[in-house]
């Protein structure tokens, strides 16, 4: 049987056994906060797990299921899942993502970073809107304007995360 190799990091966190139907973005989420490296750039450690989700996809370790209506990629663990009792796993602890090494790429990053971060606040807001608009019909009307202020915030930010992730690109190209 041939041998994958993935990182330890990765592995650690995918063999939790309350992570189940997660996404890219909240792996990478947990593979930054982990490892509390504050060099990370977010774009590049997402290929990072891209990749290794890849790996464990064709091995049939995982399953990608994407939906139609939302185009929202989740993963899921399937039945021979269980890292435990494999031998074919080559543990690898070489970290793969780029460090920038100007002080201009470095300020960008960070600035992306903590959008970033106010980004995932934002997101976990918004759903709670979602949850309790649902639970509590009378505050309909409130929930739906916090739920539309916190919306078009979350664009906003977005906005700033695209036109900083295309200066550092455009700076990487100089």
């Amino acid at each position: 049987m041939e041998t994958i190799k993935l990182n330890k990091t990765f592995i650690e966190i995918i063999s939790m056994p309350n992570i189940n139907h997660f996404s890219a973005v909240e792996i990478r989420t947990a593979y930054i906060a982990i490892t509390k490296d504050e060099k990370l750039v977010p774009a590049e450690v997402r290929r990072f797990i891209y990749e290794e989700l890849l790996k464990l996809e064709r091995r049939g370790w995982i399953e990608k299921v994407t939906s139609k209506k939302r185009k929202v990629t989740r993963y899921s663990k399937t039945e021979s899942f269980n890292f435990l009792e494999s031998n074919t796993l080559d543990f690898i602890k070489s970290n793969p993502i780029q460090v920038p090494t100007n002080s201009i790429q470095k300020e960008l990053i960070f600035k992306i970073n903590q959008y970033k971060k106010e980004l995932i606040e934002g997101l976990g807001s918004l759903d709670e809107c979602l949850r309790l608009r649902g639970r509590y019909p009378g505050l309909y009307t409130t929930l739906k304007r916090k739920h539309d202020i916190l919306k078009e915030q979350n664009h906003m930010l977005i906005g700033k995360i695209n036109i900083l992730d295309d200066l550092i690109n455009q700076h990487k190209k100089a």
